[in-house]
């Protein structure tokens, strides 16, 4: 058995369940209870130099070789799991999120001038729904909410970003420690990263999104195709169908010949971290046609 796959195999293993988890992380740091987002990095880094040692005596591992596993993992994976494994093998992409404070002042004035407009400096500030589109507020309100969060991620972040790790059967929803799954498209396109690559961002809307899940009525819980455990999703079938679809397009990309080193994954877009003058560092971002 190679090392890739003897790897893909333990990591199999440990997702089994919520309890496995907690059993892997409790053998080496059984002073702290496992965070599931904050340690899910700390936990497949472990993985990683535990089994690593097994093909490769007397050798340390580098981030080369993780990042090389990241982009064979799903050869022995499914695409829910493979894709939690990419993301806390991948290579650090050093992101920065340069947002220029005059354009959040200049929303704000505008804000001002509407009559029963939310703040979005509140700190229980929430984006406001579709439903409320039809009022004169609700673009400036939602970009100018999406560019304090976005704000707020960079005072706080982190060059390692731990992508949270959740078990079969439970809904793989996207989260992260430093909070970069949850920035909307107006604090995302401020994200920059260092001069040798380039930050591109492939968005869909609903209507994209292929049915991927159904429930069976015999096992009470919900199946996806390609995938053989089921899913107990407490968010319902809708979620689990968008997360699932985000995940499964993820791994396609970045297992594909293109010169991608790091990947962010959102409900409905993926953002991609390419080399300068690579394959894609061309015309753009992909459609999700072409992904």
């Amino acid at each position: 058995m190679s090392f890739v796959e003897n790897l893909c195999k333990r990591f199999e293993q440990i997702m089994e369940s919520e309890e496995t988890l907690n059993e892997y992380w409790s053998k080496s740091y059984n002073f702290s209870k496992f965070d599931r987002t904050d340690n899910a990095w700390i936990l497949v880094n472990s993985l990683f130099k535990e089994v690593f040692p097994k093909h490769y005596p007397g050798i340390n591992p580098t981030q080369q070789d993780m990042f090389n596993v990241s982009k064979e993992c799903h050869e022995y994976l499914d695409y829910n799991l493979a894709s939690q494994l990419i993301l806390n093998l991948q290579l650090p992409a050093h992101y920065f999120i340069n947002v220029p404070h005059s354009i959040i002042e200049d929303l704000l004035k505008k804000l001002a001038t509407y009559n029963g407009a939310p703040n979005p400096v509140d700190k229980k500030a929430k984006y406001a729904s579709a439903d409320m589109s039809s009022q004169p507020w609700f673009n400036d309100y939602n970009e100018a909410l999406g560019l304090i969060k976005a704000s707020s991620i960079a005072d706080e972040f982190k060059p390692i970003i731990s992508f949270r790790l959740s078990p079969k059967s439970s809904t793989p929803s996207f989260a992260d420690s430093s909070n970069m799954s949850m920035l909307n498209p107006a604090g995302a396109k401020y994200i920059v990263t260092t001069d040798r690559f380039k930050v591109y961002t492939t968005y869909w809307d609903d209507q994209a999104i292929e049915p991927a899940i159904s429930f069976d009525e015999q096992k009470g819980a919900y199946v996806a195709s390609d995938i053989n455990y089921v899913f107990n999703s407490k968010s319902g079938g809708e979620i689990l169908n968008k997360v699932l679809f985000t995940r499964k397009k993820l791994v396609k990309l970045y297992s594909s010949d293109l010169d991608i080193v790091n990947v962010l994954p959102r409900l409905n877009s993926i953002m991609y971290v390419v080399k300068k003058n690579s394959k894609l560092d061309t015309g753009g971002p992909l459609a999700i046609t072409d992904i």
